[in-house]
This record gives C-alpha cells, structure tokens and sequence, in this order.
C-alpha cells in the first residue's frame, strides 16, 4: 500500500515536469517548484521509511534461560510399621515343687537329714512274735527302710501319731495318677519308725510301712515317698 502511493506521487511529479519542460521554464510559478519539490521529496522519504520499515523484522525479546531448579527427591511418606507389643503374661499361682532325692542318698528337712535305704514289697511281714498282713484283700504291703539323722540342738519326735502339720514331720506315698497311701500304725512292729524320738546329734534307724494295691505296688518308680515338715517338703525317689 505504501509502495503504491510513493509511486503515485512520483508520477504525479514526472508529470508535471514533463509538462512544464515543454513551456519555458521561466514561465513556471515558484509555487509550482516548490509543490514538485515536496512532492518529490515526500516520495523520497516515504520510499526510505518503507524500505526501513521491510528490512527490519520485529524483534522479539529473546526469553532469559531459566536454569533447571531440581528439587531433592522426596521419598513418599511411609507410615510407620506396626510393632506387635509383647503380650501381657499372666503369671500363674504355681506351688513350688519340692526338691526330688534319688533313692539312697540324704535329704534335708529342716534340721534333719534323711536317706531311704530300701524298698520291699510283700504280702506279710514277721517282727519277732507278730505277723503283719494287709487288711484289705487284694492289697499288699510296702516297707521302705531309713534312717534319720538330728543336726539340731534340740530332740525331735518323728512320725507322731497325733501331729501337728505345722510343726511335725509327716510322710504318705503318691504315684503319677494322684493316689496317696498313708503309712500304718503298726503297734508291735519293732522297726517301726512312728512316735520314736530322735535327739541332738543323732541318728535312728527304722521303717515305715504301707498298703496299697498291687498295680500301684508293680510300678515303685512312679511311686515318691512325699516327707514335710511345716512349709517344707522332700520327695524321695522308690526305685
């Protein structure tokens, strides 16, 4: 468009120039050279703009160079693992065992000190005049031979008919199943052990004697002579 109007106005001056060229020159108006010169003039400088105008492309700002920002990589969050917290254990009221003797070695009870020298089973036993027998049929009798040694300073009865189970020592037989047996009173029986008196410093010597079944009787390691004496207690092997 601008290219377009240059020329025109150009044209329009060669025209007038030419038309004046062919009258005398002196005869053209100071008014009309003026006019062809600023005409003249104009296409000029409208010619200069455009092509200023053409060569110069619009420029545009070029963007700053951004830096790569890296961030330090963020592991995802992971919750905490569950920790199993110990399980309350709830302690059982439990009897302490009583401290378990081989047989034909010494256990202490208090201030004695006891061994089981043997163990017979039979139907009867013989003391001097008297015979003993079992009293239910079916039974059989279990003597069990020991001695009993006083490390105290003061006499000690043992295996008392009337007792004290706080105090006095007291014996039964018990097997795996649970059944107890109790020793016998066996008046006349010279070896018995029952009501006899051991002093300061010494030893007795005897046998305690039991009725129980025959089953029970075949099996004497399942069988422990069970002694106490107040809180204390001593289990002693049959074998």
């Amino acid at each position: 468009m601008i290219k377009k109007r240059m020329l025109a106005i150009v044209l329009v001056a060669v025209l007038a120039m030419a038309t004046a060229c062919g009258e005398d020159n002196s005869n053209l108006s100071d008014s009309l050279k003026d006019t062809i010169k600023n005409a003249v003039e104009e296409g000029i400088n409208a010619a200069k703009d455009n092509n200023s105008s053409n060569d110069t492309e619009p420029t545009v700002a070029p963007e700053e160079p951004t830096e790569p920002t890296t961030e330090p990589a963020t592991e995802p969050a992971t919750e905490p693992e569950e920790t199993a917290e110990p399980e309350e254990t709830v302690e059982e009221d439990t009897e302490e065992e009583a401290d378990v003797i081989e047989f034909g070695k010494k256990g202490n009870l208090g201030d004695l000190s006891i061994k089981v020298k043997k163990a017979k089973v039979a139907k009867q036993f013989k003391s001097g005049l008297f015979i003993f027998k079992s009293k239910k049929k079916g039974n059989v009798l279990l003597r069990v031979d020991l001695s009993v040694e006083n490390k105290g300073d003061e006499k000690i009865k043992l295996f008392p008919f009337i007792y004290n189970p706080s105090e006095d020592i007291i014996t039964k037989l018990v097997n795996d199943d649970g059944d107890e047996f109790e020793s016998l009173k066996m008046i006349g029986f010279s070896d018995d052990m029952h009501d006899r008196t051991v002093k300061a410093g010494k030893t007795e010597k005897g046998a305690l004697i039991f009725e129980l079944p025959k089953k029970a009787a075949k099996k004497l390691k399942e069988l422990k002579m069970k002694l106490s004496m107040g809180e204390e207690e001593l289990d002693y092997e049959l074998k």
